[in-house]
Formats: C-alpha cells, sequence, structure tokens
C-alpha cells in the first residue's frame, strides 16, 4: 500500500548561536581594565567581587541563549529562550507558503533578537551572521521568520518534502 502522507521521522534541525563565542571574548576582555580599576582604588572588595560576579553571570548567560528550529511533516517548531518562554509551534495546515530567502537584518527588523516588522505584518526571531531566512507566509496573512545559516540545505529540504507549498527565489 502507497501512502500520500509524509515520513513523520522526516526532519530538518539548525541551532544558532546569538552571541558567537568572539564577541563574549571581546565583551569579557572589556572587563579587565574596569577590574583594574576597581583594584587599583580603595572600593570595598566586596563590591568588586560582587560587580564581577554579576558580570560573569551575565556573560554566561548571554552564551547560552540560542535560536533553534526544527520542521517535520507536521509542523515548525521554534526555540528561543529566554526570548520565547515556551516553543512556537506553527502547524503545516496553517501555512501557506514557505521560502528560503536573503534579507537585511538592519534594514527589515532594526536589529537580532525578535523583531517586529508591522508594514509585513511579520515577526522574526534571528541572531546576528545570517543572511538568508525561513520566510513563512501563515493563512491568517501575517509572516513568521527564522534566520539560518543553513540556507542551501534548508532550501533542498523544504523543495524535496513541501512542494507544495515551497517557492524557490532567485537569491
Amino acid at each position: 500500500m502507497v501512502s500520500n502522507e509524509l515520513d513523520t521521522t522526516l526532519i530538518y534541525k539548525e541551532s544558532q548561536k546569538l552571541f558567537p563565542l568572539w564577541l563574549l571574548l571581546v565583551l569579557s576582555g572589556g572587563l579587565i581594565p574596569v577590574f583594574i580599576i576597581l583594584i587599583s582604588s580603595e572600593t570595598n572588595i566586596n563590591l568588586i567581587t560582587g560587580y564581577m560576579l554579576i558580570m560573569l553571570g551575565l556573560l554566561f548567560a548571554a552564551s547560552t541563549i540560542r535560536l533553534r528550529f526544527s520542521v517535520d511533516s507536521k509542523m515548525i517548531v521554534i526555540h528561543f529562550f529566554p526570548f520565547l518562554l515556551k516553543p512556537k509551534k506553527i502547524e503545516l495546515s496553517n501555512i501557506i507558503e514557505l521560502k528560503v530567502r536573503k534579507y537585511s537584518p538592519i534594514k527589515e527588523f532594526g536589529g537580532w533578537g525578535v523583531r517586529f516588522n508591522f508594514l509585513n505584518k511579520a515577526i522574526c526571531y534571528n541572531t546576528p551572521g545570517t543572511d538568508y531566512l525561513l520566510d513563512i507566509l501563515l493563512s491568517s496573512s501575517k509572516r513568521v521568520q527564522i534566520s539560518t545559516i543553513n540556507n542551501i540545505d534548508l532550501e533542498n529540504f523544504l523543495q524535496s518534502n513541501f512542494k507544495d507549498k515551497f517557492k524557490r527565489t532567485n537569491d
């Protein structure tokens, strides 16, 4: 018996860091002059220790922020903690069109993270260092956009598995 259903094990996964390691190292390097200034002044050692622990804690927290998304035969799931407290799930039945396109995060959204473009009714989940995104048109005419670092792999996956919803662009 031949089934026209998609294989439910079919999956595409991607993970991106919000702050790349090199940026965190640069930021942590900026703590050294502050630490030297605090030590050279007659500042309370508890204040210095508290400040350094807070700064290191913030750097550690920033290093754990990741944008993750997956696509399977039934839905697209987006994880972007702490911006999304619970995963955002988009049922494929609510999707009209999928495309991977080149974009400009600054021009279109004013930066990175969770961004809104009210003119296009779009919400974008993106990270620095990405030039492409998965553009999802929903049946509600809203758009959900997710940055991708593997645009060719994602395009091939969508073309192979979602021919009826996937639209190829000329980027």
